[in-house]
């Protein structure tokens, strides 16, 4: 079995095998090897793209060689039910920002990445993955916005190092049947109603560690209730694989939003708070915070003085965080902090009339009843050390 590079860009100057990721995959012939397709620029992809079945095997990559920091080529689409890219086979997916941005009803579901059934592998890191926002689902319907979303017999799922946001039903949902591994750590969810939703509740197939889970205030005209995981069928908690060093963060908004689970069967509420699932022998090490913005910035990297900070299970982090860069010890996505204080653990000697070069991001922003308005940037290039 050996790997076949095709390139993707938009850039005819590039000579890219596509123009298109659905040309990309139309290329990736069914023929048992690996395909890596490679996004060279940070151009807009208006489509919705789909993965053929590959019965004959191999992996199909689609990752960004251009991503790095705030920097990810874009696929987008508007109006349209379905999802942006839909794998019937092995798929990873890497440094892609997913933007389903419409505040508008659909009649079927929406998604970001979807899966459909007996698939090897699913791999999705290093991405945003945002969608409309205030709407959850269509009234009269189960229908709405879902980030990913893996379906039975997918032997092996592994997201993380992602933002997942404004995911107005379900962030990730997977349905652990038939699954070897369902792993979903170092992410940080923001404005999901139901972050994790799982089907079929198989005992110890699933893993949730290192993630932040948050409801914002601006969006208290929409939600009365939040909930982490969204456990079918009247499943225990207990059946999950492991659930440990998570950050809770409920933004005081005043809702019902110490919810960890909803009973479907039953139509009930239940574990309420972190000290109730501790009880049953779960997140030994999870935070719970209550402090309004205390956790991190508008672009979700982490304050200095952020609780996730120093709190992850460094024996199992990534070796780098959702920017690219290197990471340090922190729950969640990213861990280059925000504000004018350089990343944690950085140390130099320096010398008088030295010019030293880094990078410092500084944070001017505003809230907004109903609107995030995204910080504005200061790089400064240089810093003499006087």
């Amino acid at each position: 079995m050996a790997t076949i590079t095709k390139t993707i860009s938009k850039n005819a100057t590039l000579g890219a095998d596509s123009d298109t990721i659905q040309g990309a995959f139309d290329l990736c012939l069914d023929d048992g090897n690996d395909y890596d397709l490679q996004i060279l620029d940070l151009a807009t992809y208006t489509e919705q793209a789909a993965l053929a079945a590959r019965p004959a095997g191999g992996t199909v990559t689609l990752r960004s060689t251009a991503f790095y920091r705030d920097n990810r080529p874009t696929v987008t689409i508007s109006g349209v039910d379905g999802a942006l890219i839909t794998a019937r086979a092995s798929i990873i997916v890497k440094g892609i920002h997913f933007s389903y941005e419409e505040n508008t009803y659909g009649s079927d579901y929406r998604y970001c990445i979807y899966v459909p059934s007996a698939v090897a592998k699913v791999n999705v890191s290093h991405c945003v993955i945002s969608m409309g926002g205030r709407y959850f689902w269509t009234p009269g319907t189960e229908y709405g916005h879902v980030g990913i979303w893996t379906v039975w017999n997918c032997t092996e799922v592994k997201v993380w190092n992602n933002i997942i946001r404004r995911c107005g039903f379900i962030g990730v949902r997977v349905d652990p049947s038939g699954s070897d591994t369902v792993e979903i750590y170092n992410n940080t969810f923001v404005k999901c109603q139901e972050c994790i939703w799982i089907e079929t509740f198989t005992d110890q197939r699933v893993s949730v560690w290192n993630n932040i889970f948050t409801m914002d205030p601006d969006w208290s005209v929409d939600c009365t209730k939040f909930y982490v995981i969204w456990a079918e069928d009247n499943q225990p908690l207990t059946r999950l694989k492991r659930l440990d060093y998570n950050c809770y963060d409920w933004r005081n908004t005043g809702l019902a939003l110490e919810t960890w689970a909803y009973d479907q069967k039953n139509h009930s509420y239940r574990k309420s708070r972190l000290a109730d699932v501790q009880g049953l022998g779960l997140e030994a090490n999870g935070i719970e915070v209550a402090a309004e913005y205390c956790t991190y910035c508008s672009d979700y990297h982490l304050k200095p003085a952020s609780p996730c900070v120093n709190a992850s299970d460094t024996a199992t982090d990534p070796s780098d965080d959702a920017d690219g860069v290197a990471r340090g010890d922190a729950i969640g996505a990213y861990v280059g902090l925000c504000g004018a204080t350089p990343q944690a653990g950085v140390q130099f000697d320096a010398k008088q009339n030295d010019t030293y070069w880094y990078r410092m991001t500084c944070q001017n922003s505003k809230r907004r009843t109903g609107l995030d308005t995204e910080r504005n940037r200061v790089v400064l290039d240089t810093v003499r050390i006087l």
